[in-house]
């Protein structure tokens, strides 16, 4: 009777969680893959057993009670427990299977993740990915995420990151903006320049540039242009259609430097290089699906694709 109280009752938070993070016993319905009666039962039951409501249900509408708001957060933290306890069971097998969720910046998910996923799936057949991308900051708790990729200049101390490659970021122009504005030979040429500006994940605009001054040393230049765009694949079309110099990781613009189609400015002067990190919950130990992802993306960026045949581009002075 006790073990099967047990059960029902995480049933019952499972339902609950799921139908405030769906904010319908449809959808809920759906995605547990349960008919929508037995969501509204299961809901009742729970319901009944704690001896509050816990939703407010209208015909158009479905919102927490204050009792449904105060223990929201201690269910689902529950939950997430017993999934990591299920994924570190799992783990001690060495099984790489269930999903895995991934969450990456939009241009680099599509030209550094996905393709290479096809190989990843086919060594693992009993794993699925869920690839999210969205440029700006990721909350990877909050999104229950395994995983986020993020392009930064130190990982972030609250989690596990590992450091999987270099990305290396480079000023960028159309031949035809530089024919008629001209090349800039110093960074204090900026200032006469139409310089694009990124607004990055936290929201704040990365208008200071940062450039080498001698040895270790950098100093700051403030930038200023026509347009101020939060997205990786808008900066690019933008630099290409002639909009101004732009500052992009190499693995963004890469073919259009190939190609001739953009050029390199203030070559070997920038210093705002970057790297690329998979960062991951605090855990004892990532799960095995985790560990397989992270070791397969290290040995696929290394040496780094993105930058494969720009060498003596990149690295000129």
């Amino acid at each position: 009777m006790v073990e099967r109280s047990s059960e029902d009752s995480l049933e019952g938070w499972a339902v609950f969680v799921r139908v405030v993070e769906l904010r319908s016993f449809s959808g809920a319905a759906r995605s547990l893959h349960m008919a929508k009666a037995s969501v509204s039962r299961t809901m009742a039951r729970l319901e009944e057993r704690l001896g509050v409501p816990l939703l407010q249900r209208t015909t158009r509408s479905l919102a927490l009670t204050e009792a449904g708001d105060a223990l929201y957060a201690r269910a689902r933290s529950i939950l997430d427990d017993v999934r990591e306890a299920e994924e570190e069971a799992r783990s001690l097998g060495g099984s790489v299977r269930g999903t895995l969720r991934i969450a990456a910046p939009v241009s680099f998910g599509a030209s550094a993740v996905a393709p290479y996923l096809p190989e990843f799936l086919a060594a693992h057949p009993g794993l699925r990915v869920e690839l999210e991308v969205e440029d700006r900051f990721t909350d990877i708790v909050a999104g229950r995420f395994d995983v986020a990729l993020r392009l930064a200049n130190l990982p972030d101390s609250s989690f596990r990151a590992r450091r999987l490659a270099p990305s290396r970021r480079v000023l960028v122009a159309s031949p035809d903006y530089l024919a008629k504005r001209g090349l800039p030979k110093k960074p204090a040429d900026l200032a006469t320049h139409d310089c694009i500006v990124y607004r990055h994940q936290l929201g704040t605009p990365m208008d200071q540039w940062l450039f080498r001054k001698r040895g270790s040393e950098t100093y700051a230049v403030r930038v200023h242009g026509s347009v101020t765009i939060d997205n990786g694949e808008v900066l690019r079309g933008l630099v290409v259609a002639g909009g101004g110099i732009g500052l992009a990781p190499v693995g963004i613009v890469n073919t259009e430097l190939r190609a001739g189609a953009l050029v390199p400015v203030l070559q070997g002067q920038l210093a705002m290089d970057a790297s690329v990190y998979a960062v991951m919950p605090q855990k004892r130990t990532p799960p095995a699906k985790v560990r397989a992802f992270v070791e397969f993306l290290a040995s696929v960026y290394k040496p780094p694709p993105w930058e494969a045949g720009l060498e003596s581009l990149l690295d000129a002075p």
